[in-house]
């Protein structure tokens, strides 16, 4: 059975939601309709390309393919067409259902925590404190395999940051050690503004 709910966001800004058990994904469509002419029509249509290849929290088609890439199957493209007198631009995403609703329950919140074995902690942990702007954790670890001594650095990322910090490893540490999990919920101080 398929089920309707309409949600008014704002002026102008519905979320409808059709609810139905036939399908295992989840489309999600987000557009504007806009009058056809004037001299800025052109431009309106290629907004859709041009914000698909990043956004404040996802810089560039790397982190927003990262991001993609953990939602397992999901794609977005862009949407340009003409209605009547109205032109439409947006996008349409497709994702597996548990995955979106999980996206929505933790509010797209979710963090990366990043654990680094490296002989460069000093140089990791100085760019992911002054270039990132994030905490770092130093915790003395003990190799099991030969007894050295080593430092390992925790630090809790956005995606984008995440992306940045992988980029930076692989330009300059690229033998360093790195396990990733995800993080849904933080507790505490932790600056989403970052700037301090």
């Amino acid at each position: 059975m398929q089920q309707v709910t309409r949600k008014k966001l704002g002026a102008g800004v519905n979320l409808t939601c059709v609810t139905t058990p036939k399908f295992k994904r989840a489309v999600l469509r987000a557009a504007l309709l806009l009058p056809l002419g004037g001299p800025d029509a052109a431009l309106r249509a290629c907004l859709p390309q041009v914000l698909r290849r990043g956004t404040a929290q996802l810089p560039d088609l790397r982190a927003l393919g990262t991001t993609l890439d953990e939602l397992y199957g999901a794609r977005i493209e862009a949407i340009v067409r003409k209605e009547g007198e109205t032109l439409v631009i947006g996008f349409l995403g497709t994702y597996f259902n548990g995955i979106v609703i999980d996206s929505f329950i933790s509010g797209f919140s979710r963090r990366k925590r990043v654990c680094i074995l490296s002989q460069h902690h000093e140089q990791l942990a100085d760019y992911i404190m002054h270039d990132l702007h994030r905490g770092v954790t130093l915790y003395e670890a003990k190799g099991g395999y030969d007894n050295s001594e080593k430092l390992e650095i925790v630090t809790i990322l956005a995606k984008n940051e995440y992306a940045q910090l992988m980029e930076y490893i692989r330009n300059n540490d690229p033998k360093a050690f790195v396990t990733v999990s995800t993080v849904s919920e933080v507790v505490g101080y932790w600056n989403s503004n970052k700037k301090r």
